[in-house]
């Protein structure tokens, strides 16, 4: 797999996380610590300074954006794992299983101040308003994704369009908000709508392809089939709906509403084979990258200005968990 051309700004944001923890000693301040410690790509965060460099914007400056951006993300993991009941996070334990779901929940919200008081200090900057107001509809966005997630559990006939909606609200949006927040602090804002349709086809992208990587790949620190067996209809199940004929629609809502875990991966996994599922998911996933692909190529600054940009997009492409 090919390297990732961010990991300086990775190690940019690694860096300003140690100093943050290092100033949260209090045993309050643990399971933050904890959660923050794990490791992680810092996609979002990257994708902040990387706009910052962009818009020839100072990033020592402005890194209390990206880490408002980088608190947010983790307070909604937190808050994920608890209500899909995740024993992993990064291959590790999950807030709730290694202290309990009462200390996550406050961590996570204790984060989601955290991350506003990392923005206010950027609030003498010119546009702070705009990234401000960006950030509170991004929030919004976010939990209401996770809403219509938790939504399609119980949901037995839902569109392949109304799944795609809830990933752009629950993931993509604060992908776009990372690279357009940055350019609200410039006085250049003709590519900021560009720059943040990059984020939303990059985000879908990612999460339709940890979709596929949930069933096909043992490298993503989750458990493998993790979404099946707790019976989350992800892009997997939706392609297999959109091609199956009635009887093998009835055995995929047969096993998907089974409480009998036995075989159940295995059993899902033989009817997606059977129905091309990797193929049509990994052809869609190629979709959403090349019309990220297409909106870069439209901003107008210089090709060696979005080089990183490329290169990552290309990079996250081509990972594997």
């Amino acid at each position: 797999m090919k390297s990732n051309p961010f990991n300086d700004y990775a190690a940019s944001i690694n860096a300003a996380i140690e100093e943050y923890t290092l100033n949260k000693q209090e045993c309050f301040f643990k399971p933050i610590s904890y959660i923050l410690s794990l490791k992680a790509k810092r996609v979002r965060s990257s994708l902040f300074l990387f706009s910052c460099d962009l818009f020839n914007l100072e990033k020592k400056a402005l890194i209390y954006g990206a880490l408002a951006i980088e608190f947010f993300h983790n307070f909604t993991l937190i808050h994920d794992d608890i209500m899909d009941s995740a024993p992993l996070r990064r291959g590790k334990k999950t807030l709730h299983k290694k202290w309990s779901t009462n200390t996550a929940i406050l961590a996570g919200d204790t984060l989601m101040v955290e991350a506003y008081i990392m923005l206010n200090k950027l609030s003498k900057k010119r546009g702070f308003c705009n990234a401000f107001n960006l950030f509170n509809s991004t929030a919004i966005f976010v939990c209401k994704g996770q809403q219509m997630d938790l939504n399609f559990e119980d949901e037995k006939d839902i569109a392949l369009e109304n799944y795609l909606k809830m990933i752009e609200y629950k993931t993509a949006v604060l992908l776009g908000c990372s690279l357009k927040m940055a350019g609200c602090f410039s006085s250049n804002i003709k590519d900021l709508e560009l720059l943040y349709q990059v984020g939303i086809n990059m985000g879908l992208a990612f999460q339709l392809q940890d979709d596929l990587l949930d069933i096909y790949s043992d490298k993503s620190g989750k458990k493998i089939g993790g979404d099946i067996l707790l019976n989350k209809k992800t892009l997997p199940y939706f392609l297999a709906r959109k091609t199956a004929n009635t009887q093998q629609k009835e055995e995929l809502m047969s096993i998907y509403s089974s409480r009998n875990h036995t075989h159940k991966v295995a059993k899902t996994l033989a009817l997606f084979n059977l129905l091309d599922v990797k193929e049509k998911g990994e052809q869609l996933v190629g979709l959403y990258f090349k019309k990220a692909f297409g909106c870069l190529e439209k901003v107008t600054a210089p090709k060696n200005k979005k080089i990183f940009l490329i290169e990552y997009l290309d990079f996250l492409a081509s990972r594997s968990y």
